[in-house]
């Protein structure tokens, strides 16, 4: 018996809750188990595989629905998560340093304290709460409908997914080697270069442009995800950090359901090109704003992760 559509949907919103828990607490995990000074390269790793998966996987998943069926790739899909969970049950977790036991009210409000005394940190989750949802809807509303009417259908827009996946492997493999100093910088030109192919279809580009736009977004996004991680791990307490974490998530996501209720109607009434120029201008606009606070220009990777002996010089603005 097939699962009705109200079935999928609650099962859907369980997953994506039990996906909001993972990113968080990997985060955590991986600052507890690995040595301080490995930390870039260790999330570079999990990155770079993250994104070989993405490569690796839609065409994994097509040969398994042509040769089981559709149900067969699912459950194949059900049974990697649940030995990945079980992979997880064999981590013994040390309790983090500083730790107490607290209510959620005192818990959030201490994840926001840490967030209220680094202004930098303000400004840069105030980015990602402008440039992710524009992101998603050029990415997964717009640049579709772009494709299927520049870019020669399913083909041309296969062509530029590759470019973006290729990205995503590009910027993880420079995070690998790079020790960037001014990540600050970083973060800022990385999200510039999300802009690039959303510009390139506005301009009314064809896959010449539109390919390496998306390749140069996708090296930008790997490159910043990774090192806000390692810069998040350093300077973040224990005790906090998995709270800063949630709300770094939730400034993304929040969002996106109403830019994904928008981004139809404003695309029918001013037409998917011009639709794609003004998320281009915002992302760009979202890049630069934080660069005019000294803090963020300033802003570099500590040699050591914040603990809670270092609580009071890390909270230093």
């Amino acid at each position: 018996m097939r699962p009705r559509s109200g079935t999928l949907a609650a099962l859907a919103v369980l997953g994506g809750m039990a996906g909001a828990f993972i990113g968080p607490a990997s985060s955590g995990v991986l600052r507890t188990v690995v040595p301080p000074e490995q930390l870039r390269q260790a999330n570079a790793l999990m990155r770079l595989a993250q994104n070989s998966v993405k490569l690796g996987g839609p065409a994994l998943g097509g040969t398994v629905v042509a040769a089981a069926g559709p149900q067969w790739a699912i459950a194949w899909d059900a049974a990697t998560y649940l030995v990945a969970g079980l992979i997880y049950t064999g981590l013994h977790m040390p309790k983090p340093a500083g730790a107490r036991k607290r209510g959620r009210p005192a818990g959030l409000s201490e994840g926001w304290r840490e967030i209220a005394v680094r202004p930098w940190l303000g400004l840069m989750l105030a980015q990602g709460l402008l440039v992710v949802p524009v992101w998603l809807v050029s990415y997964q509303a717009l640049g579709p409908a772009y494709g299927q009417d520049r870019l020669g259908g399913a083909a041309g827009w296969g062509l530029a997914m590759t470019g973006f996946t290729a990205g995503l492997l590009t910027g993880a493999a420079m995070a690998l080697w790079w020790h960037v100093r001014r990540v600050g910088w970083l973060f800022c030109w990385g999200t510039a270069l999300m802009a690039a192919p959303m510009l390139a279809m506005a301009g009314g580009s064809g896959l010449l442009l539109v390919v390496p736009g998306y390749l140069l977004a996708g090296a930008g996004q790997a490159l910043m995800a990774t090192l806000w991680n390692v810069l998040l791990q350093r300077r973040i307490p224990d005790a906090a950090f998995g709270r800063v974490m949630a709300f770094s998530g939730l400034a993304e996501l929040a969002p996106v359901p109403l830019a994904s209720l928008a981004v139809a109607p404003i695309a029918h009434h001013f037409g998917v090109r011009t639709a794609l120029t003004g998320c281009g201008l915002i992302v760009l606009g979202a890049a630069a704003a934080p660069l005019t606070h000294r803090r963020v220009r300033a802003l570099s990777l500590p040699a050591r992760p914040a603990t809670t002996a270092h609580r009071k010089a890390q909270r230093r603005p």
